[in-house]
């Protein structure tokens, strides 16, 4: 057989085996996206966050794409994924960006909790009237202002950023998770900062409505549910240090 012929023989062959099948069922394909944090979920594709959804979803080939928070939104409003990894409930979402509806599964996949790092004493006792007329900053893509009852005044890239600003004496507090900001400190730094609890956020996967992302979202709370109730997930918690930070009740919404 002449070489040319070969060569198209061998092209049918490959396109002939890789055409689907058909009442050869496929499997379904979930797309994700999703910020970086140190144990969540990082560039490398590994994180608390990575292990949860692709236990959850078994039946589903789980693509994660890690990207920046606005970035990772643009993904999910626009289409190119189905979900977003780490968001807080839909009725806050909405409130926030009433202009792009999303719903969010049911069971929460951590508990974010928040607080103040201050260079305040420990001495004082209302925070909140503290923080007024203050300098501080948090997390880009954050909504501290409307749940926390705070005023906006910056937003940055990273724990670390905060971090140094504080040291600096550029800003009087900043807000984030606890767990992000027990790893960005080191050594004798801590003794100079204060922390006050603000308060708690549960951490869900938000969804464009639609039968595929619902069906999507109806799959992984099934896998989360079984995953609580086998233990794995909090397994996974403690795998990454971060135990404290493990949804005691997986309340629906």
């Amino acid at each position: 057989m002449p070489k040319v012929h070969t060569t198209l023989a061998l092209l049918l062959i490959w396109l002939a085996a890789s055409a689907p099948v058909p009442g050869l069922a496929q499997t379904p394909v979930a797309h994700f996206a999703s910020d970086t944090w140190p144990a969540l979920m990082q560039e490398n594709g590994e994180g608390l966050f990575a292990d949860l959804i692709h236990q959850a979803l078994p039946n589903y080939a789980v693509s994660i794409v890690t990207t920046p928070w606005a970035r990772a939104t643009q993904l999910l409003v626009t289409g190119q994924v189905h979900g977003q990894i780490g968001t807080y409930r839909a009725s806050l979402i909405n409130k926030v960006d009433p202009q792009t509806p999303r719903f969010t599964n049911r069971v929460p996949i951590y508990t974010e909790r928040v607080v103040a790092l201050c260079h305040t004493p420990k001495q004082t006792e209302n925070l909140r009237q503290h923080l007024v007329g203050k300098r501080y900053a948090w997390p880009r893509g954050y909504d501290y202002d409307v749940h926390f009852k705070v005023n906006k005044d910056m937003e940055l890239n990273h724990t670390e950023q905060g971090i140094r600003m504080l040291l600096a004496k550029r800003l009087d507090c900043y807000i984030d998770d606890k767990s992000d900001i027990a790893r960005a400190l080191a050594g004798n730094r801590a003794q100079r900062l204060h922390s006050y609890e603000l308060g708690t956020q549960a951490l869900y996967v938000s969804f464009i409505p639609s039968a595929e992302s619902q069906a999507i979202a109806d799959a992984l709370d099934a896998g989360l549910t079984s995953l609580r109730e086998s233990g794995r997930a909090q397994a996974l918690f403690k795998k990454w240090g971060v135990e404290e930070n493990y949804p005691a009740i997986a309340s629906p919404h």
